[in-house]
């Protein structure tokens, strides 16, 4: 329904969970075009993935921010899941 109304905040709980490698693709080709008049926020665990579609990446814990990086170029797909890991060490 969001996606019919042009939603200017849509909430995605682990899109590709599940999903082919081709469907893996046609999702993050709809996410790029739903982002280019929405807003998206995006929960997943794949966060190797996220710099394929997403601009920044937040880590939470506990309901806080303890990570806020932008993921255009400055973090690279196993960065990020190093940095994940290390973050998940401290839990």
């Amino acid at each position: 329904m969001a996606i019919v109304h042009e939603a200017l905040l849509i909430l995605l709980d682990e899109p590709i969970d599940g999903m082919d490698p081709g469907q893996v693709r046609e999702t993050h080709a709809l996410i790029r075009e739903l982002s280019e008049h929405s807003s998206l926020l995006i929960s997943s665990h794949r966060v190797f993935e996220m710099t394929d579609v997403c601009d920044r990446v937040l880590f939470l814990k506990n309901g806080k921010i303890i990570q806020d990086r932008l993921t255009d170029g400055e973090i690279s797909h196993q960065e990020l899941s190093d940095l994940f890991d290390n973050l998940q060490v401290g839990s």
